[in-house]
């Protein structure tokens, strides 16, 4: 990826979410280095930091690295997988309610859609999973809305969105100001779900929130007029793309190729929804049947395709830099009489909107 491309993310974020007056004033500064000196690692760092001061933060155990295998060890005594464990009151009787979002690749202000699944729990009891967790997946509802102000909005030159492809049932078109309340009905109504009224009657009830890298969806509904974080009954988080181990997770594609799921139509709020929730419950199972639980599952599924991009980096690096991109710059070795102090970007309103998916998985085909 181009260097440039880097910095109008960045001010892509600023324009769409705000920022403090330390950050941003009516121009955004960035060091001036040597054209040839430039990085993008280093550019990919300063957006970084743009995004991490930006972005709301779900909940401080949301940020924290290698919370996964504790997650995972609830998660298999809430699903009944471990036959000495235990869980806290509020997490024996629970509905997994999974959600993900899609936005408009050029204004990631306009959410196009939300993708909701729901699993409850009272559902699969005494049914036996299977080596691949195959036999609950019946019991998920699945729901897909589309908001009918962005419905001719369609991703087409970063990733390929297919709103149009949902595989898990049919679409509902939702008018942009009733998404809210289309979406609090789920958490205050989870065992209702997929009914045109749901059930006035039904007892609130505990629910574990699941989704592929969670905190990515707090801006993506709060354009919807939807907190998140102050979501009704929610007493426990997942995070499927912490499954992979390290701080930068997990492509969502990856993960379900890893398990083995025949992901089709990524992309689409709803079937994402479907495929997190599917591979939360395989991860659950594999943890509880893997010598060495699912981590050490994941490092042997994905040994060959590690291996592969290793040698593919090697090679990069045996066949030195592309012709014409040697070690001299531009203007060859005078490029270092450039000037060293900081230079003013151009505005951020007269730069054209660069992709907006810089939240959200970018690695997951």
């Amino acid at each position: 990826m181009r260097c440039a491309e880097y910095v109008r993310r960045a001010f892509n974020v600023i324009q769409h979410h705000g920022s403090p007056r330390s950050v941003v004033t009516s121009s955004f500064r960035v060091p001036r280095v040597p054209f040839r000196r430039t990085s993008s690692s280093w550019l990919a760092q300063c957006l970084q930091a743009v995004r991490d001061k930006l972005l709301p933060k779900m909940a401080p155990e949301d940020t924290a690295a290698g919370s996964a295998l504790l997650e995972l060890k609830t998660l298999r005594n809430m699903l009944r997988l471990s036959a000495s464990g235990s869980v806290k009151e509020e997490l024996r009787d629970v509905v997994f309610v999974c959600i993900d979002c899609e936005a408009f690749e050029f204004d990631q202000a306009k959410t196009t859609e939300v993708g909701i699944s729901i699993l409850d729990t009272r559902s699969i009891v005494d049914i036996p999973p299977g080596s691949d967790a195959s036999a609950w997946f019946s019991s998920i509802q699945s729901e897909h809305f589309r908001i009918r102000e962005y419905g001719h909005l369609v991703n087409k030159k970063f990733v390929k969105g297919c709103p149009d492809l949902f595989s898990f049932g049919t679409s509902t078109w939702v008018q942009k100001a009733d998404a809210s309340a289309t979406v609090l009905r789920v958490f205050q109504y989870p065992a209702s779900a997929g009914r045109v009224v749901p059930d006035a009657t039904e007892t609130p009830r505990s629910i574990v929130l699941v989704g592929h890298g969670l905190k990515n969806e707090v801006p993506y509904l709060q354009n919807l007029g939807f907190s998140l974080p102050s979501a009704p009954n929610v007493v426990s988080r997942f995070d499927t793309a912490r499954l992979g181990g390290k701080k930068s997770g997990i492509g969502l594609g990856r993960l379900c190729k890893a398990v083995g799921l025949d992901s089709q139509s990524l992309h689409n709020a709803g079937n994402d929804a479907a495929y997190t929730l599917r591979a939360m419950l395989i991860a659950a199972v594999l943890d509880s049947t893997t010598a060495g639980g699912f981590p050490a599952f994941l490092r042997h599924a994905m040994a060959p395709e590690i291996a592969e991009r290793e040698l593919r980096a090697r090679q990069r690096r045996e066949a030195g830099p592309p012709r014409g991109q040697g070690r001299r710059g531009r203007h060859g070795p005078s490029s270092h009489r450039q000037d060293q102090s900081s230079t003013v970007l151009p505005d951020p309103a007269y730069i054209l909107p660069p992709q907006s998916n810089l939240s959200r998985k970018s690695d997951e085909q």
